[in-house]
């Protein structure tokens, strides 16, 4: 990969648009996939604890000091799934193959659950925004 491309987490390839400051979606990791592919798909550990690295000792010493601290976590099911799948994909999936989304979205939801569970047990002192 190079300074203007990156590959996500969850496998979604993003660039840089040429003369932009922005990363678009370049390639779709499930844009083809099948119900069995969401099965084998190499999904990534968002509990893992090397996420959430220092974070409790991070927010005690703010919190020690005196100041506020926020956890903003951003939790979604939507968008990841059509930044993997391709928004065309994903809401023809929703009208023609809701059987796919149902997977899809369970799989998704699991993951954000565990991160969210995860972060929550490292957050010392603060306060959660969902």
């Amino acid at each position: 990969m190079s300074e203007d491309c990156f590959i996500d987490a969850l496998g979604t390839t993003w660039r840089k648009a040429q003369n932009n400051i922005y990363f678009e979606i370049h390639e779709h990791p499930l844009r083809n996939a099948t119900i069995d592919a969401l099965e084998t798909y190499q999904w990534p550990d968002f509990s893992h604890p090397s996420r959430f690295k220092n974070l409790r000792a991070e927010a005690k010493a703010l919190h020690d000091d005196g100041q506020a601290v926020l956890l903003f976590t951003g939790a979604g099911i939507f968008s990841p799934a059509y930044e993997m799948r391709s928004v065309e994909q994903l809401l023809f999936d929703l009208a023609a193959n809701p059987d796919f989304v149902t997977v899809l979205m369970t799989k998704l939801e699991k993951l954000t659950i565990d991160c969210m569970s995860a972060r929550c047990g490292n957050a010392a002192s603060m306060s959660i925004l969902w």
